[in-house]
């Protein structure tokens, strides 16, 4: 992807490995993330229903084991609206795409109207968007009354009093406080804990992946028509979409690697400017022949 969407030095950069260690959906998500976020910029790049199809054939996919990844669908053509200026054309590819969707979804949507009567795009739990409501995970706060209510009940009762009451600390907790539960810490696995320290000062290295990835946002969006923008868009999506709900540093496995290209987007920037810059003090005058 580095490669061919982002120039060829980036694509030489040696490849992340992410494994998981309890059988959990991050690591076929991140799979399958990874290959929607190649097909979109192939998209991007052909413009063509064939391509536009498979993309949202594969975010369907992608639906079925991460229901929220659904929205993607969303800011991927808007900023291809905002980039390319062609509305028809836009909405043209964006239906073929959510065609492709629907394709992919279709059997898990016929066997719940068949099941359970009932017409359900994507798996949803209640528990994790309820649980999400308690700042810093303090679930002992008896901020609302439980008894005799909902999950949801008790969600949207918290969600009305906390930031009526409590506003700074909700707000706080809905924008820095998930963030940095989310992202905070590197994610080796679950179930189980490593014999040996797996990356040596592992929290220094995740982090500065982060920030390389941060500087790498700013710099691009000087000049944000672009296809690497792109990577910056799903990332913002889709942080902004897990801020709704409980935060779990397992969730920045998925994003990780569009973190890991955007920080050696700017590593492989850096080296060139260097390099570009010693190459032209190598270089001697050439002086007239007499």
């Amino acid at each position: 992807m580095g490669r061919h969407h982002c120039g060829s030095d980036h694509g030489r950069i040696s490849p992340f490995v992410w494994a998981n260690g309890a059988i959990l959906t991050e690591t076929m998500a991140a799979m399958l993330f990874m290959l929607y976020v190649y097909l979109q910029l192939r998209v991007f790049e052909k413009e063509t229903a064939q391509s536009a199809l498979l993309a949202g054939g594969v975010l369907g996919l992608l639906v079925l084991t991460r229901p929220e990844f659904l929205i993607l669908i969303l800011p991927a053509y808007a900023f291809y609206w905002l980039w390319r200026k062609r509305s028809a054309h836009v909405v043209k590819l964006a239906a073929i795409s959510c065609l492709g969707i629907v394709i992919a979804l279709s059997p898990w949507i016929v066997r719940n109207m068949v099941t359970m009567h009932q017409f359900v795009i994507a798996s949803t739990q209640v528990n994790p968007f309820a649980a999400g409501t308690y700042p810093n995970k303090d679930y002992a706060d008896k901020m609302v009354e439980t008894k005799g209510k909902t999950q949801m009940e008790v969600a949207k009762e918290r969600l009305k009093v906390g930031f009526t009451e409590h506003t700074w600390t909700f707000v706080k907790w809905y924008t820095i406080g998930k963030v940095r539960y989310i992202y905070g810490r590197m994610f080796f696995g679950a179930g189980h804990a490593p014999l040996y320290p797996v990356i040596p000062l592992g929290t220094l290295y995740h982090r500065m992946i982060l920030l390389g990835g941060f500087i790498s946002t700013i710099t691009m969006l000087r000049r944000w028509r672009q296809p690497a923008v792109l990577l910056v868009v799903l990332v913002v999506a889709i942080s902004i979409t897990r801020l709704a709900f409980v935060p779990e540093f397992r969730y920045n496995f998925t994003a990780m690697p569009l973190f890991i290209i955007l920080t050696s987007l700017l590593a492989t920037t850096f080296l060139d400017y260097l390099l570009g810059r010693r190459s032209n003090k190598a270089q001697l005058p050439v002086g007239e022949e007499l």
